[in-house]
């Protein structure tokens, strides 16, 4: 149960992260410390979102 809960916790730092790199009003290392993911989480999504 417990490893459903976090992947759901992720998922909405995920788009939290999508949502402010669409913005791109912020760095990648505001993001991260903001949507608690890491940098190369953050550099991930921004890739996927320009593929």
């Amino acid at each position: 149960m417990s490893s459903v809960v976090d992947e759901m916790l992720k998922e909405g730092k995920k788009e939290v992260a999508r949502r402010l790199l669409t913005n791109g009003k912020l760095s990648i290392e505001e993001i991260a410390e903001y949507s608690g993911l890491s940098i190369d989480e953050v550099k991930q999504l921004q890739n996927e979102k320009s593929a």
